[in-house]
């Protein structure tokens, strides 16, 4: 597959837009007010029970990240552009429509808005609006902290959103911890994002990419590229989980005549990254071996997957594909997530170092 075109230019437009926002000041509710009208006027694509409030009066307000959200949620491109054309007609924005929305996560639709647009002065409206402005004036410091984590207990609202709402305004500075990016920061560059992760380890785990960045560690050079190309893998490894669930569904005879006129060298996908794309049944001829007992240590899986109630075990290369290895049952092994983690981070001078007869009939 070829390079995805690596398009930001709404990058501009959604800082201006935070900028406008911030600006409004004092006349911040009224201003939203006034534009929730024009949406609703042009027929804006918006959540249907604010559309309703702004038409019998009974809308107030919309805290700034609730207003972002209006176009960053799951609707179509063109419908998010006509909604953008209105706001940069409204807020008299000089930078340009963007022409895409690569690397933007987006809220489910059955998040409307994040606070309450009835009333003003309810808490999650002032959390909201406080961690806003702190984030426009780069005031990361403890009262940013505090606010960040009483963000983290407002209703519908967890890691992810607080911190893709930071992301939207502010691209170059935050960096979303949706399901996607905490995925492809685990799997290409072994970094775990903790269960209840605050605002203090988030702001940590923030300095750490920042610095694999500029270290080249991180191949990615912006956030931005960062989460276009979490999406893209996301789409890799979703297509590979559905190949591997049919996979498992053929007897092992049937999986092993499809593997002897299989091309042991893994076709390859450039993102940032070069992926390789591995033989599914590859994966699920070790998974089978390995019948739920890791190959290394010879304890049981740790728990069950929760999609298919199998034993969690994790098909590691014994010789890299990225080596040279090649993809087949036989320099391949079923590993727990703790052996997995030693088999790249161990004592051993390679990944394959004492693994010569794991995985042999």
């Amino acid at each position: 597959m070829a390079v995805e075109n690596k398009n930001f230019d709404w990058i501009p437009i959604y800082e201006e837009l935070a900028n406008k926002l911030y600006d409004a000041g004092e006349n911040y509710n009224k201003t939203i007010n006034d534009l929730m009208n024009l949406l609703v006027k042009n027929d804006c694509m918006i959540p249907p029970k604010i559309k309703e409030a702004v038409q019998n009066n009974s809308f107030k307000t919309l805290d700034p990240f609730s207003v972002f959200a209006l176009f960053n949620r799951g609707i179509k491109d063109e419908n998010r552009i006509n909604t953008i054309k209105h706001f940069k007609s409204f807020f008299k924005l000089v930078e340009k429509i963007p022409s895409s929305f690569n690397g933007i996560p987006i809220i489910n639709n059955n998040i409307e808005w994040f606070s309450s647009y009835f009333e003003i002065s309810t808490p999650e409206n002032r959390y909201l609006s406080e961690l806003f402005q702190k984030a426009i004036t780069n005031q990361i410091e403890e009262s940013f902290l505090k606010t960040f984590d009483l963000c983290l207990g407002i209703n519908k609202i967890k890691l992810a959103y607080v911190t893709m709402m930071l992301f939207w305004i502010r691209p170059n500075k935050f960096l979303a911890m949706d399901s996607k990016n905490k995925n492809y920061l685990n799997v290409v560059y072994d970094i775990v994002i903790p269960k209840n992760c605050n605002s203090a380890q988030y702001l940590q785990i923030l300095l750490d990419v920042k610095s694999k960045i500029e270290n080249n560690i991180i191949k990615e050079k912006t956030f931005s590229e960062f989460s276009h190309n979490a999406h893209i893998f996301s789409k890799i490894v979703l297509k590979e989980e559905k190949e591997l669930f049919k996979a498992r569904k053929l007897s092992s005879q049937k999986r092993q005549q499809l593997l002897e006129n299989a091309n042991p060298k893994p076709t390859v996908t450039t993102v940032q990254q070069t992926v390789f794309k591995r033989n599914v049944y590859v994966i699920a001829e070790v998974l089978e071996r390995a019948n739920g007992i890791c190959e290394r240590c010879k304890q049981p899986a740790p728990f069950l997957k929760d999609n298919s109630n199998e034993p969690y075990l994790e098909v590691h290369h014994k010789i890299p594909l990225s080596e040279g290895g090649d993809d087949t049952v036989a320099n391949a092994i079923a590993l727990c997530p703790n052996c997995h983690r030693w088999a790249h981070n161990g004592n051993k001078t390679t990944y394959n170092a004492g693994f010569e007869n794991v995985g042999k009939n």
